[in-house]
């Protein structure tokens, strides 16, 4: 009787485990953008960029010469991704500063999937709206 509790008890941690993973997806730290005929007007991607985070609910915290960091909160601050747009004549990309509660793993290049979403999301409205402006 005492091994089926222990081995109940193993299969339901291992379920748990598994469900966990399944919540993670691989990243890099930073996503290259697309591709932009160059040279970029980087006064023109600086407008596009803001714009495109403030549609998808990022909350811009600082700008700078040719980088914008900002930030998504879900869940009254439960759940924060911190990110920073850098970008230049030639190119731009999106790059992971911080988080909280997405159970990254910058030495495995695991995060929440929902991380992998939003920034594939910002990427395409910044793009798109770059080629449309």
């Amino acid at each position: 009787m005492k091994n089926i509790k222990v081995v109940i008890l193993v299969a339901i941690l291992a379920l748990c485990g598994m469900g966990l993973h399944a919540q993670s997806a691989e990243f890099t730290p930073t996503t290259k953008g697309y591709a932009l005929e160059a040279p970029v007007d980087t006064a023109k991607f600086a407008k596009c960029a803001k714009v495109a985070l403030l549609r998808n609910n990022w909350i811009i915290d600082s700008i700078e010469s040719g980088a914008i960091t900002a930030h998504f909160e879900k869940s009254n601050g439960l759940i924060r991704a911190v990110i920073k747009v850098t970008f230049n004549s030639e190119a731009y990309s999106i790059v992971y500063v911080d988080s909280k509660n997405l159970d990254v793993d910058l030495k495995y290049g695991y995060i929440h999937r929902n991380y992998v979403r939003w920034v594939s999301n910002l990427n395409k409205n910044i793009y798109t709206l770059y080629l449309t402006e």
